[in-house]
């Protein structure tokens, strides 16, 4: 399962590589690259962790981003098989 929480302004999503591919990850963060600072760290065969800090102040629902993230990680891979 999946893992969201909050620091300094940005969110942090763990994924256990076992239940979601990395080029899931990688696409879904590729996709939030245009609102947000994407870090990604890990090991493709345990734990990716990926930082997620917003370019404009204005986000207030850190999690919720988080959370979106994880959202989209889903429905791409859906969309890939």
């Amino acid at each position: 399962m999946n893992e969201v929480s909050t620091n300094d302004g940005s969110c942090v999503v763990r994924f256990e590589t076992c239940l979601y591919e990395p080029r899931h990850i990688i696409i879904a963060a590729q996709a939030f690259t245009n609102d947000y600072w994407v870090y990604l760290d890990g090991d493709p065969s345990g734990i990716i962790q990926v930082v997620l800090k917003p370019k404009k102040v204005s986000v207030i629902d850190l999690k919720k981003i988080g959370y979106e993230f994880c959202n989209y990680v889903l429905l791409t891979s859906r969309n890939q098989r």
